[in-house]
């Protein structure tokens, strides 16, 4: 996975969670991670 993806995917998980924590970015690499 790009760092361009991981940014992307960053950026859309904020914009639906005002504040995502460390640990449920870490839980969504890793299931994206695991789907790619």
């Amino acid at each position: 996975m790009s760092i361009e993806q991981l940014q992307k995917l960053n950026e859309e998980y904020i914009a639906q969670n005002d504040h995502p924590t460390a640990e449920e970015l870490l839980k969504r690499y890793e299931n994206e991670k695991g789907n790619n």
